[in-house]
């Protein structure tokens, strides 16, 4: 076990001892160090009564020290870090007295990309806050700050004071970094580096459309030097939309991309706010990066990294942006293919004009579509999680869609069923003969006969009455209930928390998924309401990062998917759940 955890509320009494005299406030987010002390006492409640509260003793360091003193265990979680190590050497005090600078702040809970680059005439350090654009050509060259800055200093033509030099500590844009790389002999005029722009007219970026397996291939011979979006306090990724709050622009560089299913997968990124790298879904980047303008540079690696691809079925394609789908290669339009539709191919493929074009095979047709808006399918989930007996002919549909026997019409809103069988382990005609014996009164408001109609969490609780489940007294219980604070009665949610729950329950969850998405039920925080199975949770890092991998089933496609723990909770917003005891 862990001896660091962190924080998971805001201004959390850290006391002289156990329940006793409060020193100070640590805030959301601290990281501190257990000392192998506990105890428990009473507390007395928010309603009055008294309660047996779990405290340890902890070190906390702070700018004037490390500090010794108590906190309730309840209000944190166990610390675990994927990516723990420190990327870009960064001094910690100063060096040598003729050339100190930089180090870093004394303060531990600073950024990493907080560093003491001078003093002022009156000896007090000078710290500057905006070194992302540093510490990012750092690790693309593999070099420490120090050994950079050196280099970029005895440049001819370097920017160095303008951005760095007395009291400036400018933000840097586009036009800087590519001076700093110029240090290093990287330029666009010798190929090392290429506008991200400018790549879009590429071979690999061809029709403008970008993907995961697009964006691996061209990761094999270059980094991503990536502008995005980051809360202001954390270094998080965050949306570039009208909701953001607390946020600057920041750089960081791509590194890896992992395709999953359409349009899905996991980035790692090395960002400079920590000092090391993170892992974010694609999804939450490419709204960080492209929901800005896209600013960014490809920086070609000292040696070009294996290729990753192989691991997907080499028949099978899915479709990235609007495609024709034609008669011929080049040859008249029968349809459009919409983004995300997984196709089969066969080898055929041809170019007319110019445009390769490649044979696949939609709606049990053979026709042709642009190569260049096909990426590769690798989906490390399988299909058809429940078996759906009947479903609808149109291959479009969502699985959720289909028909049940003995009822009429197609049934729309079979998600709060399928995640019954699903735990339950049955096939969802089998489920629904039992469910109509067992719950009739919520099997007539739903599906019986031409009904269809969306399922609430009392309708979700009478499911597990079906065989072999059998509810019992206990078995279920509302999401809220073990999320609350024993003092407080507050709800305080954290990977942390769901994943000590998640040992020995499933969580049916209420979410939102996209309204727009017809295929894969992708979540969101706005939207449809719809239900979820969370199975699997994966805690990782605190609040700088995305809180770690949760696995969903999701009845939409009938088939397990990934998502951010922080993408999650966005869908999961209203807390509209049911714990569910394995058995």
């Amino acid at each position: 076990m862990s001896t660091q955890h962190w924080c998971i509320t805001n201004l959390t009494p850290f006391c002289e001892a156990a329940n006793g005299k409060k020193l100070f406030d640590i805030s959301r987010g601290a990281l501190i160090e257990t000392t192998g002390q506990s105890t428990v006492v009473l507390m007395r409640s928010a309603n009055g009564t008294m309660v047996n509260t779990p405290w340890m003793q902890v070190l906390y360091k702070t700018i004037k020290g490390t500090q010794t003193g108590w906190v309730r265990s309840e209000l944190f979680d166990e610390y675990v870090e994927d990516f723990p190590n420190p990327e870009v050497d960064i001094p910690q005090l100063p060096g040598d007295p003729t050339d100190p600078f930089p180090y870093a702040t004394s303060d531990p809970n600073d950024a990493a990309q907080y560093m003491v680059l001078g003093k002022d005439k009156f000896g007090n350090e000078l710290t500057k806050v905006n070194m992302c654009g540093e510490l990012c050509v750092s690790f693309m060259a593999e070099l420490g700050i120090k050994e950079f800055i050196k280099k970029w200093t005895s440049h001819p033509g370097n920017l160095f004071q303008w951005a760095r030099g007395a009291t400036s500590d400018k933000t840097t844009g586009l036009s800087t970094i590519m001076n700093m790389l110029e240090a290093l002999g990287m330029t666009a005029a010798n190929g090392s580096v290429i506008d991200f722009t400018a790549s879009l007219t590429g071979p690999i970026f061809q029709d403008k459309s970008w993907s995961p397996g697009k964006f691996q291939k061209f990761l094999q011979t270059h980094t991503l030097l990536a502008n995005v979006v980051v809360e202001r306090y954390t270094g998080r990724l965050i949306p570039n939309d009208a909701t953001k709050q607390n946020w600057i622009n920041h750089w960081v560089v791509v590194d890896k991309v992992t395709p999953n299913a359409t349009d899905g997968g996991r980035v790692q990124i090395y960002n400079p706010y920590q000092n090391r790298r993170q892992e974010y879904s694609y999804e939450q980047f490419i709204r960080s990066f492209g929901g800005a303008t896209f600013t960014g540079a490809w920086v070609k690696r000292k040696q070009d990294q294996p290729s990753t691809g192989g691991s997907g079925n080499a028949f099978k394609k899915w479709n990235t942006t609007v495609n024709d789908f034609a008669d011929a290669p080049g040859g008249r339009k029968i349809m459009a293919i919409d983004p995300g539709i997984v196709l089969s191919v066969t080898e055929k493929s041809e170019t007319v004009n110019g445009i390769r074009w490649r044979q696949v095979k939609y709606k049990n047709q053979l026709g042709w579509a642009r190569e260049s808006a096909l990426d590769d399918y690798a989906d490390r989930f399988p299909d058809n999680e429940v078996l759906i007996p009947n479903p609808t002919p149109e291959e479009d549909d969502a699985a959720q869609y289909m028909f049940l026997l003995g009822e009429n019409g197609i049934k729309n809103n079979m998600c709060g069923q399928l995640c019954a069988a699903f735990i339950i382990k049955v096939d969802i005609e089998t489920f629904v003969d039992d469910w109509k014996v067992k719950a009739n009164n919520f099997y007539k408001l739903s599906i019986a006969g031409n009904t269809d109609n969306p399922t609430g969490i009392d309708s979700i609780a009478s499911m597990f009455k079906v065989a072999p489940y059998n509810a019992q007294p206990g078995d279920l219980t509302a999401f809220d209930i073990p999320m609350k604070d024993p003092i407080t009665n507050r709800v305080i949610v954290s990977p942390g928390r769901i994943a000590n729950m998640l040992k020995t329950h499933y969580l049916v969850a209420g979410v939102r998924i996209k309204s727009t998405d017809k295929l894969t039920g992708k979540l969101s925080g706005q939207g449809t309401g719809h239900w979820v199975v969370l199975d699997k949770i994966a805690p990782n890092g605190r609040l700088g990062g995305n809180g770690g991998w949760v696995e969903i089933y999701n009845p939409f496609p009938n088939k397990r998917q990934e998502y951010s723990y922080e993408e999650f909770i966005r869908s999961f917003a209203g807390y509209l759940g049911l714990w569910v005891k394995r058995k």
